[in-house]
């Protein structure tokens, strides 16, 4: 029996045995989904984050490779994270090349003179909020709806003209929560949604699609038999 058929799913026609690489990069990846919790966070995240101080899981998983600071010590487990993390990262990610769930402080990264404490201040903590049906915000409706300064002007301009130039394609994305992964989700509420399960819903969508070849007597089974049968039948 071949190795597809064997990790396949049964809707595929496998026989839904665990697939080790992918579970172990399920099970890598899973404890990321806790960083982005707001409430009730489980002591390790906070030890975490202390050894890569004055950086955030949850801001870096939002950075692509090449922007993202490397903090001069690093967990080996976030390390390791992190790397899965941008390998799969099409996976969790519906808005391209720059997701909704960017945290507003996470663009100091991109922009170094980005100012994003006063944006924080008035409640815009993600990408998400400077947008509406797809579009990004004017200053003066940022400014009417969350009081934010003329003072940060500046830093909107720098914003948009480095959505428009680095990343033109995130103008036209959505931002409609029931469009956004279970990940991006996360990040906007800050809290795990309660019928997700982080470490099997990290493997269902890492977990590579296979194409299922029927066995080698299959052919002559089905001749003798005087019928076919799919190879989902077949499994």
């Amino acid at each position: 029996v071949s190795c597809n058929l064997l990790t396949a799913p049964v809707r595929q026609g496998g026989m839904a045995f665990p697939n080790i690489k992918s579970y172990y990069q399920a099970a890598v990846i899973a404890p990321l989904l806790t960083h982005l919790e707001r409430d009730n966070r489980p002591q390790w995240v906070t030890l975490e984050n202390l050894a890569i101080k004055p950086f955030l899981t949850a801001n870096l998983i939002w950075l692509h490779k090449r922007s993202r600071p490397k903090p001069t010590s690093i967990p080996a487990q976030v390390h390791l994270a992190l790397q899965f993390w941008d390998l799969h990262r099409k996976k969790f990610e519906t808005a391209k090349p720059l997701s909704m769930a960017t945290p507003i402080e996470a663009m100091t990264y991109y922009i170094p003179t980005f100012h994003a404490s006063p944006w924080k201040e008035r409640g815009i903590s993600h990408l998400a909020q400077v947008y509406e049906s797809g579009k990004l915000l004017s200053f003066e409706c940022l400014h009417a709806t969350h009081n934010l300064p003329h003072t940060s002007q500046y830093s909107y301009i720098q914003l948009k003209s480095f959505l428009r130039a680095a990343h033109r394609d995130c103008i036209t994305e959505t931002n409609h929560t029931e469009e956004l992964s279970i990940w991006e989700q996360t990040s906007l509420t800050c809290k795990i949604p309660l019928t997700f399960k982080p470490l099997s819903g990290c493997y269902r969508l890492i977990l590579p699609c296979q194409h299922i070849s029927g066995f080698t007597s299959a052919s002559q089974w089905e001749l003798d038999l005087q019928t076919s049968f799919t190879e989902g039948r077949w499994s």
